[in-house]
């Protein structure tokens, strides 16, 4: 039944796309070009509606059509899946907003409607535990510092995701490998709604790329209701916890340092875009082409070679986070040290690659 729900969120959200794709040429809601863009034509921007759509639906469906157990796992966890549920929506209803005005919702809204939903979440108790795999450091007196890092995490993942968003099947490809290593995990420590509510996210995002992976282009962008939507999802899957409540096994839940391990490409490209807009005196909202698919394509790779780097990237990050997940206290913060060091060396590379870039153009 887990894999079967992941099954149905694909066959929605890749159904759902083509008649997306007609909304939006009807209404000619396509992508901007600029400078930034390494995009041509016009390319519709509403695919985060057909993955929004399909997640919900097949999530509020299958467990009525599965067995017993994953729907009693799911009710006793509404108290934990409201407020995910209502913090989603929020972000991206302000997400569809900006799509459907052509990006003239100011960033500020954004990032109001952002912390409301972060507030909402935290406020209902889901906060992070711990630095790694266990509830190991936010008790007692450090709860308040716990649930302030997490409101922070959540603004930091939405935007990451979303600054990420920057090129044909991307941000979509590793939202897609982040939620399906936790499904794994999940799986992996009995937690099936944990688990189940992962696989429904991985398969709408795979029925998205079915239109949106460059082969040889894509025919339909997420838009910023997809990549704020995903951001705020992936950035909750660590918070869903009560790990190994089934099973015998011991609790386990994710802490900081691997949840920021899964998403070190666009976390590390977010803050390296923050340190240079900074040092250059701009907003840190302001655009450039700097990111790291920017610096791999104008040093010439291709699209599916970008792809498949920063893909291989985050697989390496998964495989780790998954081994670390199962290794004592003190092997797992080894392996992921190790996780973010080859990471960090990728980005040096593309650095290097872009080093008369990064001499002569300025932040625009």
């Amino acid at each position: 039944m887990q894999l079967m729900s992941m099954l149905v969120s694909t066959v929605l959200s890749a159904a759902a796309m083509p008649a997306i794709i007609r909304f939006a040429d009807a209404r000619q809601l396509y992508d901007g070009q600029c400078e930034r863009k390494i995009h041509t034509g016009q390319v519709p921007r509403l695919g985060g509606m057909g993955i929004f759509l399909s997640f919900f639906l097949a999530a509020a469906v299958v467990p009525f059509f599965g067995d017993s157990g994953l729907f009693n796992a799911l009710g006793v966890r509404l108290d934990t899946l409201v407020p995910l549920a209502v913090g989603a929506v929020l972000v991206h209803g302000i997400g569809l907003w900006d799509d459907f005005t052509g990006g003239k919702v100011r960033a500020v809204w954004k990032l109001i409607v952002q912390i409301l939903a972060a507030v909402i979440v935290v406020g209902q108790g889901l906060r992070f535990g711990g630095l790694g795999f266990s509830t190991d450091g936010f008790s007692g007196s450090l709860r308040w510092a716990s649930s302030a890092l997490t409101c922070f995490w959540i603004v930091g993942v939405t935007n990451a995701i979303n600054l990420i968003d920057g090129m044909d099947g991307l941000a979509g490809g590793i939202s897609f490998i982040a939620s399906l290593t936790y499904a794994v995990f999940y799986y992996l420590a009995g937690d099936q709604a944990s688990s189940f509510i992962c696989l429904c996210l991985s398969g709408a995002i795979a029925g998205f790329l079915t239109v949106n992976f460059p082969a040889p282009k894509a025919k339909l962008f997420m838009g910023d209701s997809g990549s704020l939507f995903l951001g705020f999802c992936l950035a909750s899957m660590p918070l869903m916890g009560e790990s190994g409540a089934a099973g015998g096994a011991a609790a386990k839940t994710v802490g900081v340092i691997p949840a920021a391990l899964l998403l070190f490409v666009p976390i590390y490209d977010t803050l390296r875009a923050i340190w240079r807009r900074t040092r250059a005196g701009v907003s840190i909202a302001t655009a450039d082409r700097l990111h790291i698919h920017h610096l791999f394509w104008d040093a010439g790779y291709k699209p599916i070679s970008i792809l498949a780097i920063l893909y291989s990237a985050t697989l390496w990050q998964a495989a780790v986070f998954i081994v670390a997940s199962r290794m004592s206290v003190q092997f797992a913060f080894l392996a992921e040290l190790i996780g973010f060091l080859l990471t960090g060396i990728l980005f040096r590379y593309a650095a290097s690659l872009g080093s008369a870039s990064l001499r002569s153009n300025k932040v625009k």
